[in-house]
């Protein structure tokens, strides 16, 4: 999911961002790179823009999103691609570990991150009294194991 610190949903930033995220040459990109590893959610991508947004403010103006290398970041570079078009940058900031992108949405230090499930972040609200939001689910990265006759998972590759 898209995430970001509660009150800051509605924010031109933020609906930008979203608007990139969820675009057709983001799905696109999923879909052509991961091969069924990452699947888009996004039900119906457009063209990367937000038509309440004025773009033109917002150009010059950067906007930093926390997010895990793989394939977060990978994503948002095509994000990157897309929010230049409005002159408007892209902050990529890579974390490796699942608690900092969080806190340094809560503090303000990052405007978004992108890099966790919902019931992860219901989660980490619960235990750390942050008030980090969703404003999208963009992809899934399904898992499966079927265990058939197998006695160990050493047969997968």
């Amino acid at each position: 999911i898209l995430a970001v610190k509660e009150g800051n949903e509605n924010t031109d930033k933020i609906k930008a961002l979203k608007a990139a995220l969820e675009s057709k040459k983001v799905a696109d990109f999923i879909g052509s790179e991961y091969n069924g590893a990452v699947v888009s959610v996004v039900e119906n991508p457009g063209d990367g823009f937000d038509t309440s947004v004025d773009y033109s403010k917002l150009a010059g103006e950067t906007i930093s999103v926390a997010a895990s290398p793989t394939p977060h970041a990978e994503i948002l570079k095509i994000v990157q691609e897309i929010l230049a078009e409005k002159d408007v940058k892209l902050d990529i900031k890579e974390f490796t570990d699942y608690v900092q992108p969080n806190n340094v949405v809560d503090s303000g230090e990052v405007d978004a991150n992108y890099f966790q499930h919902k019931p992860y972040l219901d989660d980490f609200n619960n235990e750390n009294g942050t008030h980090v939001v969703s404003v999208g689910a963009i992809h899934v990265e399904p898992l499966a194991l079927y265990g058939g006759k197998q006695t160990t998972l050493d047969v997968l590759k």
